[in-house]
């Protein structure tokens, strides 16, 4: 009996709205620490389906293949970088 690998490569069934992704709501998250806004935006990251993630991350269909974990994570850095800037936009105004 031969046991299956999980493909890293495979796509799961999204279960989040890409609009959901792209526009991602943290006003309940303003003053949480980083850890716990980034614990969130990875929850959802962790629901959507490699197809999402390569699209609202602006990666080519041509582009070389990224197993999950890596678009994640991709998708997870570049949301926190935008936090940050507000972060620093809102504490230089105050």
């Amino acid at each position: 009996m031969q046991i299956e690998e999980e493909n890293p490569l495979h796509d799961i069934a999204p279960d989040i709205a890409y609009g959901d992704l792209e526009d991602i709501d943290l006003s309940p998250y303003f003053g949480a620490p980083d850890d716990v806004i980034e614990d969130y935006i990875r929850s959802l990251a962790n629901r959507a389906s490699i197809g999402q993630l390569r699209q609202v991350l602006s990666i080519p269909l041509d582009a070389e293949d990224r197993e999950r974990e890596v678009l994640v994570d991709l998708f997870v850095t570049r949301k926190m970088e935008v936090v940050s800037k507000i972060k620093l936009a809102i504490e230089s105004i105050q």
